[in-house]
């Protein structure tokens, strides 16, 4: 850690300017007890830079590997990395995959997750050998295509957005034609509700799911463990905080902001950057036995927080949270939309639609969660839109408040 500081510090533009302005010499960081010394990154002042402001003046940027955000909150941040540090986040992530019982002889599904332009000359030669073969599908295919085309490919893992694989899952138990049977189902780049995971489990019910916590910045930022309900921080290749509003870290249990620090970005350093996360702090060590320290849960992005009257914030996984745990065989798909300040709309998807009753307790249960200036609605819909790469939003801020 001590190295990457000083690293940033001698030869990438915006953190030295950062650091001298701050008074933060290269001697006055010495470990961990120092990491909060160094401010939170400004998000917008990152991607207001030039690429060459923040890549490593050691290193020439067109031999780097380039990665984009994809910008749903704010402009969208171009990362770059080295060749070498590219493998060795793709060797993290395999380490987690092995772990939950994949083999590199195993065929893969991808579900909305863009495929590479090039998947690069290593990659080809692997497949060739029957390695490392993936392919990818789009959810928002007609459903009985998808379901054929993914049971004529006849994949050992299926992975994707976690509201992709529930869509997929629903589809497959109302489908009379192929018949989709992985061994293995992974979730990642979205919220793997309670609901969805057990759609899941339901059509592929020899299939264990887990869910994968990556971003674009970090790869890898933990993975959930086979035998808790935690997740697994992946302390080898970042340090992860859970931050309150004031910048301290949140005490076990709570929720906070996810701030993360890249060991091994050595061409862009990544010091401190916002993930545009939210989390629940895990205990220091898994009860596993695994020694890494955890998350108790991922719960949406930073963004999606509700503005209420006065300045009040409305975290949606307040009304999300109950309605998520709750045993009711209608409910297909949920989202909550804020069409004001002092209003909120429950849209549900319900097979088949339930009585009057249950959705007047249901109301009830969830008005009395929210302050009672804050109006609660409930209305049953058809179907819910899709962002454009396949991703689903479980809620919906007020665009303007």
């Amino acid at each position: 850690m001590k190295q990457l500081f000083r690293h940033a510090h001698a030869n990438v533009p915006f953190h030295r300017q950062k650091f001298d302005r701050l008074g933060l010499a290269p001697g006055a960081f010495r470990g961990l007890d120092d990491l909060h010394r160094i401010p939170i990154a400004n998000k917008s002042d990152i991607t207001a830079q030039e690429h060459e402001a923040l890549i490593s003046e050691t290193v020439n940027p067109e031999n780097l590997i380039l990665h984009c955000t994809s910008g749903t909150s704010g402009r969208p941040l171009r990362i770059y990395r080295s060749w070498h540090e590219e493998r060795m986040l793709q060797q993290l992530r395999w380490k987690v995959y092995l772990t939950y019982g994949w083999r590199p002889t195993m065929k893969r599904a991808k579900m909305d997750i863009p495929p590479r332009k090039n998947p690069g000359r290593i990659l080809q030669a692997l497949n060739r050998f029957g390695l490392m073969r993936s392919r990818p599908f789009r959810s928002t295919a007609p459903a009985e295509e998808l379901i054929q085309g993914i049971a004529d490919y006849g994949p050992d893992i299926l992975s994707g957005y976690p509201e992709g694989i529930a869509a997929l899952a629903r589809a497959c138990r109302e489908s009379e034609g192929g018949q989709i049977s992985p061994r293995h189902v992974c979730s990642g780049g979205g919220q793997l509700t309670q609901l969805a995971r057990a759609q899941i489990l339901e059509a592929f019910p020899s299939a264990p799911v887990y869910d994968v916590y990556g971003s674009t910045e970090f790869n890898l930022l933990a993975w959930q463990c086979p035998e808790t309900d935690y997740f697994h921080v992946s302390e080898e290749g970042m340090i992860l905080e859970v931050l309150d509003e004031d910048g301290c870290p949140v005490p076990e249990g709570a929720r906070g902001q996810v701030v993360g620090t890249a060991l091994h970005s050595f061409a862009m350093p990544l010091l401190r950057m916002p993930v545009g996360d939210m989390a629940v702090r895990g205990p220091e060590a898994c009860p596993c036995g695994a020694g890494f320290a955890t998350l108790g849960a991922i719960s949406g992005r930073l963004s999606d927080l509700f503005t209420l009257s006065g300045g009040r914030t409305l975290h949606p996984f307040l009304v999300l949270d109950p309605l998520d745990t709750m045993k009711a065989e209608w409910l297909r798909r949920y989202r909550l939309v804020q069409t004001a300040r002092d209003h909120l709309v429950l849209e549900l998807v319900a097979r088949p639609q339930p009585a009057d009753r249950e959705v007047s307790e249901l109301q009830a249960s969830l008005s009395a969660l929210i302050p009672n200036d804050i109006r609660l609605d409930i209305r049953f819909v058809e179907r819910m839109p899709q962002e454009s790469s396949g991703k689903f939003r479980l809620s919906v801020p007020l665009t303007d408040p």
